[in-house]
């Protein structure tokens, strides 16, 4: 229905300017829940490869740590 009647900013009619914007909203959580599964995805990497590196026992350590409105990750080598 957007498409049709919302060619636009300009020519999209009133009627249809709250589906337009929930649907604005829901594109950009849409891309940002992806980014952060993205980074989420190469932490797991990183931490799969160092884990697997051969090296002695205590020689390279991984931590992540996650908490309201922060993520950590630190690495020793």
């Amino acid at each position: 229905t957007l498409s049709a009647n919302c060619r636009d900013d300009q020519s999209c009619p009133e009627s249809e300017r709250a589906t337009l914007d929930r649907h604005r909203v829901l594109a950009n959580t849409s891309t940002a829940t992806f980014a952060i599964a993205g980074v989420g995805a190469v932490l797991g990497v990183v931490g799969v490869v160092l884990s697997l590196d051969g090296g002695d026992e205590g020689e390279s350590t991984t931590a992540l740590r996650v908490g309201p409105g922060s993520v950590q990750l630190e690495l020793r080598f």
